[in-house]
């Protein structure tokens, strides 16, 4: 039996690449998830939809950050939107927006060929609230038009 450091696939460090990254995923999913009262508080405020899909199956829905929790402290729902998690994950990545005047939203243009393009322009749901703060959206907005221009063909 060779021996494991040997091995080819350890040599490049690609099989301890793999389960690195499979670590680091699983440990942002758990964090998500265990954003319990946070997203609580927003379902309380919005019900149990996502924003932007009206997706209505609550172990899809995810409590977002606008402004990231790591840098800002803010858990209040002001600070917060209900997303289906593979429309968090877009989010988080600048590839989902929330235009902070009109509520509409915006998604980069390779997503409207891969399934989300019902969601451009759709308004976000409220639920008869004023909705999130709007200077974080502004602050995301700013970072969705950067990722546009870095993305650009």
């Amino acid at each position: 039996m060779p021996e494991v450091s040997k091995h080819p696939a350890y040599e490049d460090g690609q099989i301890h690449s793999i389960v690195e990254e499979r670590r680091r995923v699983l440990r942002e999913i758990a964090l998500r998830r265990g954003q319990v009262q946070f997203r609580r508080r927003l379902v309380r405020r919005y019900g149990e939809v996502c924003q932007v899909s009206r997706c209505r199956f609550l172990p899809l829905i995810e409590g977002a950050h606008i402004l990231p929790y790591s840098r800002t402290g803010d858990n209040s729902v002001h600070n917060g939107l209900l997303l289906r998690s593979d429309l968090h994950t877009l989010f988080d990545l600048g590839f989902l927006a929330v235009h902070p005047e009109t509520l509409k939203i915006a998604l980069h243009p390779a997503l409207l060929h891969a399934g989300y393009g019902s969601f451009s322009g759709a308004e976000l749901f409220l639920n008869s609230t004023r909705g999130p703060n709007r200077e974080g959206l502004k602050r995301r907005w700013d970072l969705f038009q950067h990722c546009l221009k870095e993305n650009a063909p």
